[in-house]
């Protein structure tokens, strides 16, 4: 038997994420989990969705025919690992990923605070920035509301970038796949295209990734030349032509240009003062 502690949304309206535990056993067939609400101690029978982000069920004590209701599923902590479905595993793979992700993000929100970036400018979007168009983190003061209700920016991840004044995208690192320290990025990954759809709603496009304690940031506005000397490559230049680099790509391309989160305020941080 295998029980996950997930963070979870139960309505579309809330904005804060809920606590349940979801109980899954070699002795359910399909995809029939057991779900503990915190209002109702007793385990209720529920069901995975297809696309593995998640769960509906019952009310508690509810009628036969009764409506079913979704709860999507943010985060997943496995407790115990016994019997783990294949389906199961891959959702939980993914959140790994995701909660990995979220937490470099999260180290780059802070260091942009301590910097002087005002916290209420500060917006982390949910799920490493999933439906964003390629950002994680946006910076704005331009929307008087943002500061007052910035859920409403987070459940609109690319209205949360075109309304901001800096996007930023935090890349992974790794020590693997050859000498010295390089970027890790999804294969599908097109920087030319992110950084033209910022800058079409005047949104500046930064990258930012993390060596030690240190958090390193290049401004990218609409010098497509940066772009060119970190991501891109001609190798293979006859069969393939010059083109983005798909996979890993050495950290000390962007050494000429990387800067702290204090120049960045230095430039820009007049845009958040009151």
């Amino acid at each position: 038997m295998t029980e996950y502690e997930m963070e979870v949304q139960r309505r579309k309206r809330d904005t804060k994420l809920q606590h349940i535990y979801v109980t899954t056993s070699k002795n359910l067939k399909g995809n029939r989990v057991y779900v503990k609400l915190p209002e109702h101690p007793v385990r209720i029978l529920g069901f995975r969705t297809y696309d593995g982000k998640g769960i509906v069920y019952q009310h508690p004590n509810s009628m036969l025919y009764a409506p079913w209701i979704f709860i999507k599923i943010w985060k997943a902590y496995p407790i115990g690992h016994k019997n783990l479905g294949k389906r199961w595993a891959r959702l939980s793979k993914l959140q790994r990923c995701i909660s990995k992700a979220v937490e470099l993000e999260k180290k780059v929100c802070c260091d942009l605070f301590d910097a002087g970036f005002p916290d209420s400018s500060i917006c982390l979007l949910p799920e490493s920035g999933v439906k964003s168009g390629g950002s994680d983190i946006v910076l704005t003061k331009r929307n008087p509301n943002f500061g007052v209700n910035p859920d409403f920016f987070k459940e609109r991840p690319r209205f949360t970038v075109q309304k901001g004044l800096i996007a930023i995208e935090v890349l992974g690192t790794t020590n693997k796949h050859g000498k010295g320290l390089k970027f890790t990025y999804a294969y599908s990954k097109n920087f030319v295209k992110w950084m033209e759809e910022c800058n079409e709603f005047n949104t500046i496009p930064v990258i930012a990734w993390i060596e030690g304690k240190k958090v390193y940031y290049v401004l990218l506005q609409n010098d497509y030349r940066i772009l060119e000397d970190i991501f891109f490559t001609a190798y293979n230049f006859d069969k393939y032509g010059y083109r983005q680099q798909k996979g890993f790509v050495p950290v000390k391309r962007a050494y000429p240009y990387a800067m702290t989160s204090r120049v960045l305020y230095g430039i820009y941080g007049a845009y958040f003062k009151e």
